[in-house]
């Protein structure tokens, strides 16, 4: 085996040990508008010391711009998730829930 097809092989697989890390850091971002999140909360009257997790994905179009943001909660008390999808600038255009969470007040899929 050659120096450059050694060193070309280890490049490559040096390069896909980094690539992992890179997606998990982009993957979930933080919501530069949590009060828009908490007034939403606060808007339905839910509970926020029922929350177990909360996961915010950016919305790109093109790999360039935002477009938004999605943010999913999950409750203890109730399989499924609420989703509150975000304007690029914070504003609340749509929540909604799926599954078996229900919540006055909210559309449920």
């Amino acid at each position: 085996m050659t120096r450059f097809k050694l060193l070309t092989q280890l490049l490559t697989v040096s390069g896909f040990l980094f690539l992992p890390i890179n997606n998990i850091a982009f993957a979930n971002p933080i919501n530069p508008y949590p009060e828009k999140i908490k007034e939403a909360l606060v808007k339905y009257n839910i509970d926020e010391s029922k929350i177990t997790s909360q996961k915010t994905i950016r919305d790109f179009r093109n790999k360039r711009r935002i477009f938004g943001y999605d943010t999913y909660i999950w409750f203890e008390d109730c399989k499924g998730y609420l989703q509150i999808v975000q304007h690029r600038f914070g504003r609340v255009d749509q929540i909604y829930t799926i599954g078996e969470c229900k919540f006055p007040g909210i559309e449920s899929f």
